[in-house]
């Protein structure tokens, strides 16, 4: 019996995730790319603000709440953009939360999202994993994701 369920995020969730998501992308950058942390916050919120200048209403993007069963609270959060090609989205952001780790409702939620994806006829997902996250590489590799590009930096 599945342990999580996903449902449609709420505006008090939204504004929960948008701040979580700003600071995990301000680390992966300080950890991926060299910058000082002050650095990739201010970046982070400029991108992340971007975006999702509309909020939860932000066109063509959609977020989810990942939700425990028992507990009946939300323990992560999927976003992702639906109109980047016919049948196809990209994943922005998908994250458990750190205190509910490594009790596979990473996995659960993903398969829980396909399942989700699939009945929205979408047939491809996309994404980017940063290359020193080695536990989300590991998890997208079990689920069947295969590598289709690289990107690399050089700092001058």
């Amino acid at each position: 019996m599945t342990k999580i369920h996903l449902e449609q995020m709420t505006n008090i969730a939204f504004e929960k995730f948008k701040q979580r998501t700003i600071n995990s992308y301000a680390r992966d950058l300080t950890d991926n790319s060299g910058l000082a942390y002050e650095e990739a916050f201010d970046k982070s919120k400029k991108q992340t603000e971007h975006l999702l200048k509309d909020g939860l209403n932000t066109k063509n993007h959609d977020f989810l709440s990942i939700v425990e069963n028992d507990l009946n609270i939300i323990i992560g959060h999927i976003w992702f953009e639906h109109d980047v090609e016919p049948e196809e989205i990209f994943v922005y952001h998908i994250e458990v939360l750190e205190e509910y780790r490594n009790r596979g409702y990473g996995k659960s939620a993903f398969s829980l999202f396909e399942v989700y994806l699939k009945r929205k006829c979408i047939s491809r997902v996309r994404l980017n994993v940063f290359e020193k996250n080695v536990i989300a590489r590991s998890m997208y590799e079990k689920q069947g994701f295969q590598i289709t590009n690289v990107q690399m930096q050089k700092n001058l």
